[in-house]
């Protein structure tokens, strides 16, 4: 299945992207924009990062913007990555749960059983993911996922190409549906993964280098 992500409600916006355009090719402009299906450019490793002990690439894909992180961080399970810019993610087992200073961001993500049903190699999971809207008021939207094993594959990491086992995570809502993917190593670590940021930036994509 596609990467996609639907917020309903969203196609009866108004503005030049509905004018004139027949409904399914509204949708395919949406879901094109949304998904940032254009593959993004692998980030420049100078000497400096190369020599440092751990970074992490944020893309957002629908900018095609790859942002290099460092760790600022760690409280229990959850790591926190900053940017030079004071841009932040937050990874619970490398599982986003937060992010500050990208725009359009999610205040808060509960994963419940993603991290155990990859581990597992499939398996049912939930999550709660919450919005802050104009009024400064959290708006919490609750899916149901299942995590499906995918197979091995050659991945181009930022640190050359390596075989990494592929898993997909489905889930949907009344209001929210969409498709996160992750990629783990030998070791079971999740090293790259491409999960939902917000209906309005579509997904971010962190690789660990």
């Amino acid at each position: 299945m596609m990467r996609s992500v639907l917020l309903f409600g969203f196609l009866a916006s108004c503005g030049p992207l509905n004018q004139g355009s027949p409904p399914k090719a509204i949708a395919g402009q949406v879901f094109s924009q949304i998904r940032g299906e254009a593959p993004a450019e692998q980030p420049l490793i100078t000497e400096e990062l190369a020599q440092a002990d751990e970074f992490l690439f944020v893309t957002i894909r629908l900018l095609g913007a790859v942002i290099p992180m460092s760790p600022a961080a760690q409280t229990g399970d959850v790591q926190t990555w900053i940017a030079p810019t004071g841009a932040t993610v937050a990874l619970e087992n490398e599982i986003l749960v937060a992010t500050r200073g990208l725009g359009f961001d999610v205040s808060g993500i509960d994963p419940i059983g993603t991290r155990a049903a990859i581990v597992a190699g499939g398996g049912s999971s939930s999550r709660t993911h919450g919005f802050l809207t104009p009024t400064d008021q959290i708006d919490t939207l609750r899916m149901d996922c299942t995590v499906t094993q995918v197979g091995s594959e050659d991945v181009d990491m930022p640190r050359g190409t390596v075989s990494l086992t592929k898993f997909e995570e489905e889930c949907s809502g009344p209001r929210l549906i969409f498709q996160n993917e992750y990629w783990t190593d030998d070791d079971g670590d999740i090293v790259r993964s491409l999960q939902m940021l917000s209906p309005e930036l579509g997904f971010l994509l962190l690789e660990r280098a």
